[in-house]
């Protein structure tokens, strides 16, 4: 919690408080973050088991449940594990194993659907003859009625299929395997309301085909692809449903670990959510890959929950088309954006729901949690240490001041004001040390209720993140180290191996360009437009801070007014956080009006929220990243006034 020093007495804020409830407009109507959409997604494929395991704890302490899980043996080789992993709140509680024996499924099958639990997904998979079974269990909101089955013979299958259809349950997982000279399947059903889905089992690659084109026109989208060898052939079984509010999807087959890969990365910017992985052995020994990816609301559409009509919107529009598609320069970008209107609810959105990098406009949610916290003060003195140092001598401090005490106010303004690295990482040390790792996420979540928000992290982990996609040797040296040799060229602080690792990264065959995007990849420090927008709404109605640390963040906001639209009177003060990274620019902030008076921030009236992103514009190249600047500027200023109008 930052102490404010401020002349108005409590008495006087308690009494605007009081003056603002009183006058406060109904209840807003909730933005497009209320449907708390499944757009966060990770994935693994075919790792060894210490792999999985180190997935597993990550994507678990950051709010992900698994959501598909399986396991692949070949002979004289390690069991490789693949799975994805999704932020889906209708998901309560979940439990998954790997590798279980028979006995263990049992028990644990036993404890676990007596507790409501239901089977989301089950594999199989044969070690030295002995099959092994991966589950995942799962708790949903509302208890969905199941049967999961592992030991079936063909003959059972299809009994089972024919059934269990018969009752209402969709299939939803199968898997194909072989213990001695027998085949044996292992699958799942649910009854959630869709029925109409159609599974298929033991096909040639010729006939999977042939089914994907007959259900993909008449209107189905894959759920599971499952790939076996049985008979000595590579075979398939496949899993289809017909659903409402799919915009599109799309799956894959028999792709190399590469080409997967890049899938992977391509789908995710399109904002698809990949809910089918499978890795298989062919007969060969050949390793491949199978995946589904689904994309629930159409990209690139502007909406609102006011009418959008008129000159400024046609404008905008147009904007944004030769934006996001080959326009008149040969090059496109992605944009998102949330923009509201606070006093009325009103508001604009361009791919809310969409994951985008934020840059270092992350350092907003870092400054929220410091200003929250007991435990340091704006006046409090911490030392800048040499291991502190970011290689930045233009962005508030210099070498010299290494040494001496700053206080927790001149950290949050170089972080803010200048985007100093330096101070960025002494603050995200400090918050961590009191309150531990994921200390903002949690916050975050708990304050905010913010649910499609990506790990943030120090600015030195960003960097070791996206170097160590080169050379992992770059995860062994000191920040001071690695960042003053990455951002100023100093190596005054290298040891001869951290000299060699540079030379590492630098010789390395991974280009720039996929060491960035395997680490946007991850969706570490990204968010949707419409998250963005819970914050600052969470801000603007005084439930995310206290009114004196609310001040403290607004005060530190309020030194960077890029983008500000013409206020005409509808706002009184404007301010944010810019971002900017390779390919990816940013910027959020709050537009207000002072209750007693211009600089006094003890009590303030919020007028409008702004989320801007852009992706894939290089912004390293001043072209790019002078369209990229143009488009957030003309979004906000088309937007604002617009919305303004509606009121």
């Amino acid at each position: 919690m930052l102490s404010n020093i401020l002349s108005r007495t409590r008495t006087q804020v308690s009494a605007a408080l009081v003056l603002a409830a009183t006058l406060a407009s109904p209840a807003l109507a909730v933005g497009p973050w209320a449907s708390n959409p499944v757009v966060f997604g990770q994935e693994v494929g075919a790792v060894v088991d210490a792999d999985y395991s180190a997935a597993w704890n990550h994507w678990k302490d950051l709010g992900y449940t698994p959501v598909n899980l399986s396991g692949i043996e070949k002979s004289g080789a390690a069991t490789r594990y693949s799975g994805l992993w999704h932020k889906d709140p209708s998901i309560v509680s979940w439990t998954s194993r790997r590798g279980m024996t028979a006995t263990a499924y049992q028990d644990l099958w036993n404890q676990l659907t007596a507790q409501n639990y239901r089977v989301l997904d089950l594999d199989a998979h044969v070690v030295s003859g002995t099959p092994f079974y991966d589950v995942i269990f799962v708790k949903d909101a509302t208890f969905k009625p199941f049967f999961s089955h592992r030991i079936l013979t063909l003959a059972q299958l299809d009994s089972k299929i024919a059934s269990y259809d018969a009752l209402g349950y969709r299939p939803i997982r199968i898997n194909g395997y072989r213990v001695g000279n027998q085949n044996y399947y292992a699958a799942v059903w649910v009854q959630d309301g869709l029925s109409d889905a159609p599974i298929k089992r033991d096909l040639t690659s010729a006939q999977y085909a042939s089914w994907w084109t007959f259900y993909k026109d008449h209107g189905y989208h894959p759920v599971d692809i499952a790939a076996y060898v049985k008979g000595g052939a590579l075979l398939y079984a496949g899993i289809w449903v017909r659903e409402a509010g799919i915009d599109n999807w799309i799956s894959l087959r028999d792709r190399t670990a590469a080409q997967m890969q890049a899938e992977i990365i391509t789908q995710k910017k399109a904002n698809y959510l990949e809910i089918d992985i499978d890795a298989y052995y062919t007969t060969g020994g050949a390793l491949r890959f199978s995946g589904v990816w689904i994309r629930r609301a159409p990209r690139n559409v502007l909406t609102g929950n006011v009418v959008l009509s008129g000159s400024q919107i046609d404008q905008l529009k147009a904007k944004l088309v030769e934006y996001t598609t080959n326009g008149t320069d040969g090059r496109k970008g992605s944009v998102g954006f949330y923009i509201e209107d606070l006093t009325t609810g009103h508001w604009i959105a361009f791919n809310p729901n969409e994951p985008f990098y934020l840059a270092s406009a992350a350092k907003t949610f870092i400054a929220a949690k410091a200003v929250s916290m007991p435990e340091i003060s704006s006046g409090d003195l911490y030392q800048l240490r040499t291991t502190d140092w970011r290689g930045e001598a233009t962005r508030g401090f210099t070498k010299a001041d290494i040494g001496d005490n700053q206080t927790i106010a001149t950290y949050l303004d170089h972080m803010i004001d200048n985007s100093d690295s330096c101070s960025t990482d002494r603050l995200s040390g400090l918050i961590t040390g009191f309150d531990g790792a994921l200390a903002v996420n949690k916050f975050l979540d708990s304050q905010a209720s913010m649910q499609n928000v990506g790990e943030i992290t120090s600015i030195c982990t960003v960097d070791k993140r996206i170097q160590g996609n080169a050379h992992a040797c770059i995860f062994s040296v000191p920040c001071h180290s690695f960042e003053s040799w990455g951002r100023a060229g100093d190596t005054s602080y290298s040891t001869p191996a951290d000299l060699a690792c540079f030379a590492n990264v630098n010789n390395s065959g991974v280009s720039t360009d996929s060491r960035y995007d395997l680490y946007y990849n991850t969706l570490a420090n990204s968010v949707t437009p419409a998250e963005v927008g819970r914050f600052f709404r969470s801000v603007a109605d005084h439930d995310l801070l206290t009114a004196f640390d609310e001040g403290d963040l607004v005060r530190e906001l309020d030194k960077n007014n890029s983008y500000a639209p013409p206020a005409a009177g509808n706002f009184q003060a404007w301010g944010g956080k810019d971002g900017g990274k390779y390919k990816v620019k940013s910027w959020i902030g709050l537009a207000w009006n002072w209750d007693f008076g211009a600089g006094d921030y003890s009590s303030l009236t919020h007028q409008f929220s702004v989320a801007m992103f852009t992706e894939d514009w290089t912004t390293d190249d001043s072209t790019g990243d002078s369209k990229a600047s143009a488009i957030i500027g003309d979004a906000i200023k088309a937007a604002i006034p617009y919305l303004v109008s509606k009121r």
